[in-house]
């Protein structure tokens, strides 16, 4: 690992000044994508193997545990380290989990359900994209409570270990840590330092506000004039197009009202069609259609001689 990446940032080194490493001390970190959340996450997995301790990585998909495992072997190489729990554990089966098991919170659950003494001896949770902790209002699914499920059962099951979490997208870090600092009795980090090593340009896709104020009330209209009809018809769908245009800036946090820190070009050359969802009590509501409008951006990117990720 020190090969590889013989230089600390100094985000890293302000963490480690801060008592990241100790034993004892969690950390709730919010770095921007970039900004060296996998390598801070890596010295704290070494300080648990050197100190003998096991290690729970939780991900919240499987793709993202194999992506995890591969990335962990490839650094910690003389550890025994599995990209999942196995599915066909059973009751009778005695199962010893690795130096670092990286695992779904759902399978984490089960296996704390069928055989809890496994966790013994583990020293650090690790939980990545831990913002899924609190899903979108429209998600129905278990994920946040599976996740929550099995971060507070792992601290039951070990109290001692140290919690690290990590995301790009938890807006109240200071608040996850005191929530963590209760939960455990000890000591947790804030570490949302926006800073990172390199400039990258964000972007996000908008629309004139004329164009999307004409748009909803010709949606408007069409409802009055089909109050009884559930979904949008396909004929208004048609007519609903609009200019997508890309807000730019080098800036990590959109954090200023300077006109000069942000550029807003056009992005395709005709107008795209939105598309509409329905209300819960009724009523039908503009949509921005991203999928289709992201693919008609990429091809117009990829026609540029751009290279397009999705």
């Amino acid at each position: 690992m020190a090969r590889d990446r013989p230089y600390l940032w100094r985000n890293h080194r302000e963490a480690i000044a801060s008592g990241y490493l100790d034993r004892g001390v969690s950390s709730a970190i919010s770095f921007p994508t970039g900004g060296g959340k996998s390598t801070l996450a890596e010295l704290k997995i070494a300080t648990a193997l050197l100190r003998g301790e096991k290690v729970v990585f939780l991900a919240p998909t499987h793709s993202l545990v194999g992506q995890t495992a591969r990335a962990l072997k490839k650094t910690f190489q003389s550890y025994d380290i599995i990209g999942d729990i196995e599915e066909d554990v059973t009751l009778v089966d005695a199962v010893i989990l690795p130096e670092v098991t990286v695992t779904t919170p759902e399978r984490c659950l089960m296996l704390m359900s069928i055989q809890p003494e496994a966790f013994a001896g583990l020293g650090l949770i690790v939980f990545d994209e831990c913002h899924l902790l609190h899903p979108r209002d429209e998600d129905r699914s278990r994920r946040g409570i599976d996740a929550m499920l099995a971060l507070l059962n792992l601290t039951s099951l070990a109290p001692e270990a140290d919690l690290l979490l990590l995301s790009a997208m938890m807006k109240n870090t200071e608040e996850i840590s005191g929530w963590i600092e209760w939960l455990t009795g000890r000591k947790c980090l804030t570490l949302d330092l926006a800073w990172k090593p390199t400039r990258q340009v964000r972007g996000c896709v908008v629309y004139p506000a004329e164009q999307i104020s004409n748009l909803n009330k010709k949606i408007l209209q069409a409802r009055r004039a089909k109050p009884k009809q559930r979904a949008a018809p396909t004929a208004l769908k048609r007519e609903l197009l609009a200019s997508p245009f890309g807000l730019f800036s080098l800036l990590q946090t959109w954090g200023t009202m300077d006109r000069q820190d942000y550029a807003l070009l056009p992005l395709l050359k005709t107008p795209q069609p939105l598309s509409t969802g329905v209300r819960k009590l009724g009523g039908w509501y503009l949509t921005p259609n991203g999928n289709q409008t992201s693919g008609a951006i990429a091809a117009a990117s990829v026609s540029a001689g751009m290279r397009e990720v999705l």
